[in-house]
C-alpha cells in the first residue's frame, strides 16, 4: 500500500471495517473504479480531470457518483439527511441504491468496455456508519451487494490533513467537526491497509498530478 504517512495508522478511532471475507478474495470488477476520501479531498475535481485525460485519449469513461448518480439517489439524499433517519437506515438505502445503480448505470457500460469512474462506493458506507450498532449488519449487505455485482471496484483514496480538507472544502475548523473528520480519515486509511488500495495525498499533489497517477493505473501502465 503506498499511504502518506504523516499520521501514524493506529486503531485509536476506528474500529476493524474490513472483513477475511472480502479482503484480497473477492476480485476486481475490470474497468470499475472509485474514488474515496474525506470531504474537501478534491474527489469531484480528481474525477473531473481524469475523465478528461482519458477523453483526450478517446478511451470511453463514464462518471458516476455515489448515492447522488441518479435521480433516485438524489431524493435519497435530500430526504435522509433531513429527517433524522438513523444511521442503519442511511447506510441500507444507500446500499440498495448502489444495487439500483448497478443494474440500471454502471454494468451496462461495464459490458460496452466503458471504463466507470465512481466519486465515492462501498467504502463511504463502511467508514461513514463505522459506529452505527448494527455495523455487522450493514456489512453483510455489502458482501450481498459484492455477490451481485461479482466483485468490487479498484479503489484509490485521497488523503488528507482533516483542517488542510476541511478549510480547501470551506467546512467548519472547529475542535469537534476536525475530530469527526480525523475519524473518518482514519476509517479510510484502515480499509486502504486492509485491502492493499493505493493512497495519493492530496496535500502533496494536485488534483492534475494525482489524476495522472490514477490514469496510468487505470491504463495498467503501473
Amino acid at each position: 500500500m503506498n499511504i502518506a504517512n504523516d499520521t501514524p495508522l493506529d486503531d485509536r478511532f476506528v474500529p476493524i471495517v474490513a472483513d477475511h471475507r472480502t479482503c484480497n478474495v473477492i476480485p476486481p470488477i475490470p474497468n470499475f473504479f472509485c474514488l474515496e476520501g474525506i470531504d474537501g479531498v478534491g474527489k469531484s475535481t480528481t474525477c473531473q480531470e481524469i475523465v478528461h485525460i482519458l477523453e483526450q485519449k478517446n478511451i470511453p469513461v463514464y462518471s458516476h457518483k455515489e448515492p447522488g448518480g441518479s435521480a433516485l439517489g438524489k431524493l435519497a439524499l435530500a430526504e435522509l439527511y433531513h429527517d433524522g433517519s438513523s444511521s442503519l437506515a442511511q447506510a441500507m438505502t444507500f446500499i440498495g441504491i448502489m444495487s439500483y445503480h448497478w443494474d440500471a448505470i454502471v454494468k451496462s457500460r461495464l459490458d460496452l468496455d466503458i471504463i466507470v469512474l465512481s466519486d465515492r462506493h462501498f467504502p463511504s458506507v463502511l467508514v461513514y456508519h463505522q459506529n452505527c450498532k448494527y455495523f455487522d449488519q450493514i456489512k453483510n449487505a455489502l458482501f450481498s451487494l459484492c455477490d451481485h455485482c461479482g466483485g468490487l471496484p479498484s479503489v484509490v483514496v485521497l488523503d488528507s490533513d482533516p483542517k488542510c480538507a476541511a478549510t480547501r472544502a470551506g467546512l467548519p475548523t472547529d475542535t469537534a467537526s476536525i475530530d469527526r473528520l480525523a475519524r473518518l480519515r482514519h476509517g479510510y486509511r484502515r480499509l486502504a491497509h486492509a485491502y492493499g488500495w493505493l493512497v495519493l495525498s492530496a496535500d502533496a499533489s494536485s488534483p492534475e498530478e494525482n489524476s495522472e497517477r490514477i490514469v496510468r493505473m487505470i491504463l495498467n501502465n503501473e
